[in-house]
């Protein structure tokens, strides 16, 4: 239940990377040259960084809440730029003078597919989407309302560690970690979760014959997790040194059509859009912290070994990462018709405020050669810190 899905229905682009949120190729070209409009506004990722083009985890409009979705290649009109690859544009539903609702339900586990065709298992595997729409009048034939409500889950089989440390050694890890400052560096433990939820809301009003006006409200929020240094074939690391991915955006449109004549209309647009993904550490700050000579078996070949090592703290990229966009769009079109020809012109602007705090070692990247070094505190093999000059800050 993807807008990825009903677009991928035309034989010219193709769905691929649905382990990373679907990559929607368009005749070859990278999922990241598409544009994707939701009446009319950009819906893509702003900063680049998203795997699958848009500004959320999955789709940012649910199929539930589409009244139309176009779909066009190189389309030869002056109003359409900014992409290399597909067009893509979504009209969401309006209101209408009656009542219409609509309650979905959709789940499906492991149970619904096939083993895993290295291990001969059937991994750890359960989707679930609901919602609900509802559209109707506030003042008939003047005044009308559209919700959307869509809720998704994904709980998938985590990555598997590979060194297994010796449960004495990791034991005294941790409560050396407790010790020092009282921090939890967490256990080996992983669930791997993803979500995104998304409510959609708009307002129609038929101001005068032949003037409507809409206001759309989108907000998306959503977060995956990401199990930094913990699948080396000789280290791993404690649940608290991971971290979540969050997708969340807030949208609000205003659109006024103007049909002045039947030779003339006029479209104006204004909209402003947030973007956050910063990532959010699983545990209260502490610098990266590396423990190695450590014992403990690699999962691969059974081997015993006594060159393992632990990661636990704060991942060193993650010590101050913040992401954020503000963009304000603002356009106006008209077309005449004249015979058999339509003249169209129009004005349209874009202004983006980024946000993008990234320093690394801010908190700091201690290794210890061994585990009595990690409990002493010292000797420290290496360190990474990283400070501002006299006088400035971060």
């Amino acid at each position: 239940r993807d807008v990825q899905d009903l677009a991928a229905l035309d034989s010219r682009l193709s769905l691929g990377s649905l382990d990373q949120g679907g990559q929607l190729s368009a005749q070859g070209q990278n999922f990241r040259f598409n544009s994707f409009l939701i009446d009319g506004v950009q819906a893509v990722d702003t900063f680049g960084l998203n795997s699958n083009g848009f500004s959320s985890l999955r789709s940012p409009v649910p199929i539930d809440a589409i009244q139309t979705l176009s779909v066009e290649l190189s389309p030869y009109d002056v109003r359409r730029a900014g992409f290399t690859g597909a067009l893509l544009n979504a009209v969401t539903k309006s209101g209408t003078n009656q009542f219409r609702g609509s309650v979905y339900y959709e789940y499906t586990d492991q149970d619904s597919r096939a083993e895993n065709p290295v291990t001969k298992l059937k991994e750890t595997f359960r989707e679930r989407t609901y919602g609900f729409t509802l559209g109707g009048p506030i003042l008939k034939d003047k005044l009308f309302f559209f919700l959307n409500y869509d809720d998704f889950e994904r709980v998938s089989a985590p990555p598997q560690a590979n060194f297994i440390p010796d449960a004495t050694q990791l034991a005294a890890v941790v409560a050396r970690a407790k010790a020092a400052g009282g921090y939890e560096a967490g256990d080996l433990t992983a669930n791997n979760v993803a979500f995104q939820k998304t409510t959609i809301a708009k307002l129609d009003w038929n101001v005068l014959p032949g003037q409507r006006l809409s206001f759309t409200y989108r907000k998306n929020e959503g977060e995956n997790t990401s199990f930094a240094q913990y699948t080396g074939s000789t280290t791993t690391s404690l649940s608290n040194f991971w971290y979540t991915n969050p997708r969340n955006t807030k949208s609000y449109t205003g659109q006024l059509n103007s049909q002045w004549s039947s030779d003339l209309r006029t479209e104006a647009t204004l909209s402003y859009t947030e973007f956050d993904g910063s990532p959010r550490n699983a545990g209260t700050p502490y610098p990266q912290v590396q423990i190695q000579g450590l014992s403990g078996r690699r999962l691969d070949t059974g081997a015993s070994i006594t060159n393992g090592a632990i990661f636990l703290g704060t991942e060193s990229s993650r010590q101050l990462n913040r992401i954020t966009t503000k963009e304000k769009q603002g356009k106006f079109s008209g077309e005449y018709s004249w015979g058999a020809h339509t003249f169209t012109a129009g004005v349209e602007q874009v202004e983006t405020k980024y946000t993008n705090a990234f320093v690394q070692y801010t908190n700091g990247y201690y290794i210890f050669p061994n585990l009595a070094a990690w409990q002493a505190g010292t000797p420290i093999s290496t360190y990474q810190l990283a400070r501002p000059f006299a006088g400035a800050s971060i």
